[in-house]
């Protein structure tokens, strides 16, 4: 069966989800000029993703969760920890890069090192920095590169156009945002961020019931409980332009109504 995407070209899957788009658009109202669903392709050489739950083992996702790419994002467009409600309400796919020639499971690796850990509540403003730390062992993913879809039509403001401005060399002088740009810990620093055309391979991180992957959505760091969705990692797929529609996650505070 042959179809075609948003752009005309044909491919061998996506009749179905450009459909769906379609009906997703026409109901929010969006014209087909504010369809602005940008592609970036992520890599990261190291990072740790550490659960809530983790204690004394620091044990990390085998894939970023949302909360950490939106944290990613705010900061690459320079929104300040106080305005992260700004874009609320964006819709995010996660896509981890995958090689035809390798299972994702072989080629994603993990590493441990000893550190010292500060344990103390982040509810506790006034505790001693230095004190109550200690050493422990922290997981570590290694080589991680995945796609990534924005669609900001439904966010309380615009996040691609910023985007784009950021990664432009002309216009990213605009810009005023502080330090290196990093995935979870400042310093597990991102290599590369590029807006280009999914290719090759990928296996999604899709929200699903039935998923054993519990993960945040929305953190604020405030000594209340994330909004949490359980997920999965599917089998490996030809990456289009057009994730499928359940594929999408909202990335907002429990409280966000559109």
């Amino acid at each position: 069966m042959e179809r075609c995407n948003l752009d005309g070209r044909r491919e061998r899957c996506g009749q179905n989800v450009r459909r769906a788009f379609e009906r997703q658009y026409t109901a929010i109202g969006v014209t087909s000029e504010e369809r602005t669903i940008l592609v970036l392709r992520v890599d990261v050489p190291m990072t740790g993703l550490r659960p809530m739950w983790a204690r004394e083992y620091q044990e990390t996702y085998p894939a970023p969760p949302p909360s950490t790419i939106y944290g990613m994002l705010l900061s690459l467009v320079g929104v300040e920890r106080e305005d992260r409600k700004r874009h609320a309400g964006l819709r995010i796919a996660i896509a981890m890069a995958e090689n035809m020639q390798d299972s994702f499971w072989q080629r994603r690796e993990k590493g441990r090192i000893f550190r010292k850990f500060r344990r103390v509540a982040q509810a506790k403003k006034n505790a001693d920095p230095l004190a109550d730390r200690r050493p422990d062992y922290q997981e570590l993913l290694l080589g991680l590169e995945f796609w990534l879809w924005i669609d900001d039509s439904q966010a309380n403001h615009p996040l691609c156009g910023e985007v784009r401005k950021a990664l432009d060399p002309n216009k990213r002088g605009e810009i005023v945002r502080h330090g290196a740009l990093c995935l979870g810990e400042s310093s597990h620093m991102v290599n590369e961020v590029t807006k280009d055309s999914p290719r090759g391979r990928g296996r999604f991180v899709a929200p699903s019931e039935k998923g054993l992957l519990s993960m945040p959505v929305w953190s604020d760091h405030n000594g209340d409980r994330p909004a949490m969705l359980n997920f999965e990692i599917r089998e490996p797929e030809v990456l289009t332009d057009h994730p499928h529609t359940d594929c999408w996650i909202t990335v907002a505070p429990r409280d966000w109504e559109l």
